[in-house]
């Protein structure tokens, strides 16, 4: 949408960036309901009657816990870029994971690089590249 702030910028007489906001409010309805998230994930995945699912943000172990319970296995892609100790943002939905003890991780370094529209970022893994290694390490589970 035109005009609407990216996550990182900072909303008008709110003095509040709009990831902060979401932060807030993703861990307000999580008082409420720890489980809320993933359950309603859970939901939307047995509507669609799908076998493979891709989430590109867990944020927290409850809910990489209820999948595991559900014999469903739990992956993560890690994006290095060399400033993993130095957290930029340290609410507990951006580091609750850190340590947790993924049933694989794929690390997936990058590259600052200029191309010829200006600055590119080059990854080791394409996404495709990434399932495919997922669909080995699956594949060798069975």
């Amino acid at each position: 949408m035109a005009g609407m702030p990216k996550k990182g910028e900072t909303i008008a007489g709110l003095d509040l960036t709009v990831r902060e906001v979401y932060q807030y409010i993703g861990a307000g309805v999580r008082e409420y309901c720890p489980s809320f998230w993933i359950r309603v994930f859970l939901m939307r995945c047995e509507a669609t009657h799908a076998k493979t699912f891709v989430v590109d943000d867990w944020r927290y172990p409850n809910e990489a816990e209820m999948l595991r319970e559900l014999d469903i296995r739990v992956t993560t892609v890690r994006i290095r870029t060399g400033y993993e100790d130095a957290h930029t943002d340290t609410h507990n939905s951006e580091t609750s994971l850190d340590d947790y003890d993924f049933d694989l991780v794929l690390d997936n370094p990058f590259e600052l690089g200029m191309g010829d529209s200006g600055p590119e970022i080059k990854y080791k893994f394409q996404p495709i590249e990434l399932a495919q290694r997922i669909r080995e390490y699956l594949d060798g589970q069975q």
